[in-house]
């Protein structure tokens, strides 16, 4: 074998390209092996540990870079090194030993320990080489794919989006084949935006799918190059003993078949990804979350007040939420907690106190600005809402019984204002009866922690704090047909979280907050919209 012919061989990239569709294939197949176990480790990940979902999104990648700088994961790298350099040479005294026993001639087993080594050296300043020449390529090629498949693919199609109109739907083309049994008329305006989805959907799917490509490539490329060394420094330590003789491969047959599969598969991605530019609008399910103002107007106002009402029905939000208990007369006041100690210093328990004791006090204002507000009834907040906005009712603490439920939904009947009122409650039992005995009214009832095995809970609403929510979990209630509240969501991060996973209503002190991350939401592009539906059918979430 020539020099020269003997250096191509010994090149990483050189036997990466040789074995491109081998290796592509083994890398594929055992990632779609794997995806089944990771994928139910991960589901059980973000039920125990929902943070995990919030940073696993590409958008929160780049917070995570800045960790590869720190002293652990430089040592933790070094010392994985040192481990990898160490079982080789581990490797090899074991190889020679072990065909020294077999052959039952310890006398030249030193022999065999030296010949080892010095082939241990060889090869292990080889693979040094291959792993300076793996990270060029990776870093080299990794850039070149990314531009190529990703960065100026997204970067063309936000200057095509701004000849576009904004916001424009296509009609429905399926849902219009299904009903007329033949292609919908497209307008020229939907044909340029048919157009450009089914080139969004290319980038997006098609793109990413290169990226995977290359980088499942390149491992396997890794593990192919690290593998034929280890065969060659196994065969040459065979063939310094005597009596050891060095096996040869056979050919292999069926060499075609990778290179068909590789075919087969990206074309029946970019099939994929037409298809769905196509069929966007019949994709798109449209859901709109709702904005519920926690304790009647968030911190905008005193919390439970008949000024954070009107605020609330001032921002046009769709509903507001307040705290309902019964004093010991069988009055319904409004107020969160089960005394006024933490607002006014009065330690005694509203259940054991009557209106007529409380009827004048003054509350100080929550939000700090000096005004004093006298405690609301139930009545009287129905009264101010009158219709302008959706009200939840919490029916809250040791009160929350079936008395409350007749008593609130008589009121609510006396206005006629059935359809703007949803009674929740952290008591099943009260929404059970509401259920069953005022079927015509919204229930939902208030989760804490983690949501656990049973989810078909008797209502129409199932509330999650949002500090343990998950896509597994909105999931999970969607596929019962059930709507889907997280409360109380102050983070614009969060925020962003709950509206991308479409939940039904999010309940928030932060109405400002809410509404700007809401707009940030709507104003998404079509591109955009595709990207993060397909990060939600990945992720398993709706």
């Amino acid at each position: 074998m020539s020099e020269t012919k003997e250096k191509k061989q010994k090149s990483f990239l050189n036997t990466a390209i040789r074995n491109f569709p081998v290796n592509w294939t083994y890398s594929f197949l055992i990632t779609l092996f794997l995806s089944l176990p990771l994928a139910n480790l991960k589901r059980a990940v973000s039920v125990n540990i929902p943070s995990v979902s919030l940073y696993s999104s590409a958008d929160n990648a780049k917070a995570s870079f800045p960790l590869w700088n720190t002293p652990f994961i430089i040592g933790l790298g070094i010392l994985i090194l040192m481990l990898f350099l160490i079982s080789l040479v581990f490797l090899a005294l074991y190889i020679a030993f072990a065909i020294k026993i077999r052959q039952q001639k310890k006398k030249e087993l030193k022999e065999a320990f030296g010949t080892a080594g010095s082939l241990f050296v060889k090869y292990g300043s080889r693979i040094l080489f291959f792993l300076f020449e793996f990270i060029l390529l990776a870093m080299g090629g990794g850039t070149i794919c990314y531009l190529l498949f990703l960065f100026l693919p997204n970067r063309l199609l936000k200057w095509w989006e701004l000849s576009l109109p904004f916001g424009y739907h296509t009609p429905p083309i399926y849902t219009e084949m299904a009903a007329s049994h033949s292609f919908v008329t497209l307008t020229g305006t939907d044909w340029k935006v048919l157009v450009y989805r089914i080139v969004s959907a290319v980038a997006i799917l098609f793109g990413n799918y290169l990226m995977f490509v290359f980088l499942t490539i390149l491992i396997a490329m890794f593990i192919t190059v690290i593998r034929g060394l280890y065969r060659k420094y196994t065969a040459e330590v065979k063939s310094e003993i005597p009596g050891e003789k060095n096996k040869t491969a056979g050919k292999k047959k069926y060499r075609f078949l990778p290179y068909v599969f590789v075919v087969a598969v990206s074309f029946s991605v970019l099939i994929i990804s037409v298809l769905f530019g196509i069929f966007y609008e019949d994709f798109d399910e449209g859901y709109d979350t709702s904005i519920v103002a926690h304790r009647a107007g968030g911190v905008h106002a005193s919390e439970n007040s008949l000024e954070g009402i009107r605020y609330a029905i001032h921002k046009g939000v769709y509903a507001s939420e307040v705290d309902v208990q019964r004093t010991r007369d069988n009055f319904y006041i409004i107020n969160h907690d089960s005394t006024f100690e933490r607002l006014l210093g009065e330690p005694g328990k509203i259940t054991d106190m009557t209106w007529e004791e409380m009827q004048f006090w003054l509350i100080p204002d929550t939000t700090g600005n000096g005004r004093l507000h006298r405690i609301p009834l139930m009545e009287e907040v129905l009264d101010e809402v009158n219709g302008r906005e959706k009200l939840f009712i919490e029916l809250k603490g040791a009160s929350a019984d079936r008395r409350m439920v007749d008593d609130i939904m008589k009121m609510v009947g006396e206005r006629g204002e059935v359809d703007n009122v949803v009674l929740i409650s952290f008591h099943p039992e009260a929404i059970e009866y509401a259920e069953e005995h005022y079927p015509q009214v919204k229930t939902g009832i208030l989760l804490f922690g983690k949501l656990g095995g049973k989810i078909n809970y008797p209502c129409d609403i199932l509330l999650l704090d949002e500090g343990m929510a998950s896509y597994t979990d909105i999931q999970r209630i969607k596929e019962i047909h059930k709507e889907v509240g997280i409360w109380t969501v102050n983070d614009s991060r969060r925020m962003n979280f709950f509206l991308r996973s479409k939940v039904d209503y999010i309940i928030t002190d932060e109405i400002d907050l809410m509404e700007e991350a809401k707009k940030n939401q709507d104003s998404r592009t079509d591109r955009e919209q595709m990207r993060d539906m397909i990060i939600r059918l990945l992720r398993g979430g709706y």
